[in-house]
């Protein structure tokens, strides 16, 4: 997970200037993380990563982290490569119609 955070950071910050912080959290009683929690200024979101691996993450996490992502002119887009592959892609909004052209799966 530590790496999956580290990249999403690395891209909004580098490719969007957008300081968005992403967060680890354990239960008290586990020693692996459960928890996401993503802070951009005042704005939070948390997310029960547990739960979202068991389903369709990353098409959830793209729910979850756009409403924070929205309001800068970003979106985070699912795209199903073909190949059993889904791929987490950081675009203006304003590219969404021509990206979707050519990933017609996309949530």
């Amino acid at each position: 997970m530590q790496e999956f955070i580290v990249w999403c950071h690395q891209v909004l910050h580098e490719r969007f200037g957008i300081d968005l912080q992403i967060m680890a959290e354990a239960e008290e009683d586990q020693s692996v993380p459960r928890y996401l929690r993503m802070q951009l200024g005042e704005q939070q979101e948390r997310c029960d990563w547990l739960y979202l691996n068991q389903n369709r993450w990353i098409g959830a996490f793209c729910t979850i982290i756009e409403r924070m992502l929205l309001p800068l002119g970003v979106t985070a887009l699912s795209l199903e490569t073909g190949w059993f592959d889904t791929v987490l892609v950081f675009c203006r909004t304003a590219h969404v119609e021509e990206i979707t052209r050519w990933f017609p799966e996309v949530e």
